[in-house]
């Protein structure tokens, strides 16, 4: 298989190196952000890829994933699918008409695959805390489309979000996700000294962020979704594009009721 990777920070660099582990021979690489680099997202195209990997800023991935279906290309996106929820719906939908493969990198849910989904339709609390003033300039600031993972981690776990409520507070963010039969905490600190990413059921920590089980799980997704692409059953552990696209809208609405003071429902 023809495999493309449009963006080659650290999250394409990644993917690149994995893949190349992985025994994957057919492999092109661009990065329109690298002025002068040798080649170009048309170089790409022209190359016929079966399979993309968009690694590019948030705000590119709507267009580089609908070229990519125009193409008939299968789309691998790191999160967030894209900024705004018309144009995550859009990639959505293109993938639909073109019949083609469309997940999103949320890597935290291989993590959680074991231990998470035993606690369906329990009331859970994710804890995300990193300090973003830290990160290059080159990378999104907004602290919500950063940390979706917690938000997609809620959605693994206890289904999709019909309301919304939330605090945005000078040093993060607290949104209550409201579920079928039960309310998701999510705490989100992106200024803070410390480092950390969890979940709570009550008082007792069923879930810690593990270095070494995300290593792992990058390499996991990335295969389940070739696997998927050559016609394999999907895994629920990889995220879809309507997932994705439900993840854009709940940070829509928490933003809506931060400024609004309200509960927003989806």
């Amino acid at each position: 298989m023809r495999i493309g990777i449009i963006g080659l920070g650290s999250i394409g660099q990644r993917h690149r190196a994995n893949l190349l582990g992985m025994g994957v021979h057919e492999l092109l690489c661009v990065d329109p952000a690298v002025p002068g680099y040798q080649l170009s997202v048309d170089d790409l195209w022209a190359w016929k890829p079966e399979a993309v990997l968009i690694c590019t800023p948030p705000e590119t991935h709507c267009d580089l994933a609908l070229e990519a279906f125009r193409r008939g290309a299968h789309v691998f996106c790191e999160k967030p699918l894209a900024t705004r929820p018309s144009d995550a719906l859009a990639v959505r939908d293109a993938a639909r008409s073109a019949g083609k493969c469309l997940a999103v990198g949320y890597q935290l849910r291989w993590q959680l695959q074991n231990c998470v989904r035993f606690h369906a339709g329990r009331s859970l609390v994710w804890n995300v805390a990193q300090n973003m003033r830290q990160w290059s300039s080159q990378y999104q600031k907004d602290a919500l489309l950063e940390f979706s993972h917690e938000l997609d981690a809620a959605l693994y776990a206890n289904g999709p979000v019909d309301a919304v409520s939330a605090i945005e507070e000078p040093d993060g963010w607290l949104l209550k996700l409201r579920h079928v039969d039960c309310v998701s905490t999510v705490e989100i600190w992106p200024t803070s000294t410390e480092r950390f990413r969890d979940c709570y059921d009550g008082p007792d920590c069923v879930w810690k962020f593990s270095d070494e089980q995300n290593d792992q799980a990058y390499k996991t997704e990335v295969q389940a979704f070739l696997d998927v692409c050559q016609d394999k059953p999907w895994p629920r552990e990889l995220c879809s594009g309507a997932e994705a696209a439900h993840v854009v809208k709940i940070i829509q609405a928490a933003k809506q009721s931060a400024r609004n003071s309200e509960v927003v429902s989806l």
